[in-house]
């Protein structure tokens, strides 16, 4: 596994950590389970990553794109049901990325945005003590970009106290 762990950045008080905002109600898949039960699940909770675990232990990641890129197309198949049919002989196995990058917990969300964005992918699995406790996606990070810059919050750049003293001097 490719671990991120920036531990001198994490001791900041203001420094938001990956656990802080990551999913850890987690649907994995095993890649023992078919490409049709993996496809069903994505489609069913709306979710684009589905971590591949072993025994315990994180072996991969599978996305929707790996699943389509498995999935012959018309003129193949012409039927929604031939596509079904097809994947269900398919093994998880088959389609997911071995070795994902991983984060852990303690890892400053800012370095997990930057692996998302530099690798260009949807999400990290998030691992403690070699077990998954988590995954952090786009998603995830937008919806904090979403609660820091919402109207009628402080803005960043002006702290209160500075705001504070300039009412008083006015």
């Amino acid at each position: 596994m490719n671990h991120f762990t920036e531990r001198s950045m994490a001791a900041s008080q203001r420094t938001r950590l990956v656990q802080d905002c990551m999913s850890t109600s987690l649907l994995t898949v095993t890649s023992d389970d078919s490409l049709q039960t993996a496809a069903e699940l994505l489609h069913r909770r709306n979710i684009r990553e589905l971590p591949v675990v072993d025994h315990g232990r994180l072996v991969g990641i599978l996305t929707d794109r790996d699943v389509r890129e498995m999935t012959p197309g018309y003129p193949l198949f012409r039927a929604g049901e031939e596509s079904r049919s097809y994947l269900q002989t398919l093994l998880v196995a088959k389609a997911m990325t071995v070795d994902p990058f991983v984060i852990t917990p303690e890892t400053p969300l800012v370095k997990a945005a930057e692996l998302l964005t530099t690798y260009r992918i949807g999400s990290l699995p998030v691992v403690k003590d070699g077990k998954l406790v988590g995954i952090i996606s786009v998603t995830d990070l937008l919806r904090v970009f979403i609660e820091q810059n919402k109207p009628g919050r402080p803005s960043a750049k002006t702290k209160p106290a500075a705001a504070d003293k300039r009412a008083k001097d006015a």
